[in-house]
């Protein structure tokens, strides 16, 4: 009974710590970011209709309807795409769902995203440097 009694405990401790949302990878991960942004200097340019047209027309486009052409221009850029699907593996049509958290920064060209998802059941986090 006491062994049974254990085993619950432990199964039960394992998911809360697997359902607990605190994750030190993303801890660090917005800590870095924080750091890198803050070494990014702001630009007081505007998109300029010179710049507009030199883009493919799909983009002329659909700058002219977002109203871009003297909108501020910005060299970092944080973007959250919640419950994104992903193919894991095509062969075994596998797709998994993440939370994908991307960072673009243009004062050097600098890529970075923190992800987060689950397979099996058991959460992993991910940070993708670039």
């Amino acid at each position: 009974m006491i062994v049974i009694g254990v085993i619950f405990v432990l199964v039960g401790f394992l998911l809360i710590y697997w359902n607990i949302s605190y994750s030190p990878f993303k801890a660090t991960f917005d800590k870095e970011m924080q750091e890198r942004l803050s070494q990014v200097t702001p630009a007081d340019e505007v998109c300029r209709q010179e710049e507009i047209d030199a883009l493919p027309q799909a983009l002329k486009e659909y700058s002219e309807k977002i109203g871009l052409v003297g909108s501020p221009k910005h060299h970092a850029v944080n973007i959250v795409f919640p419950n994104t699907r992903f193919v894991f593996d095509s062969e075994k049509n596998m797709v998994l769902t993440m939370d994908y958290d991307l960072w673009l920064l243009s004062d050097e060209p600098f890529r970075s995203a923190f992800i987060t998802s689950s397979m099996g059941g058991v959460p992993f986090d991910g940070i993708d440097y670039c």
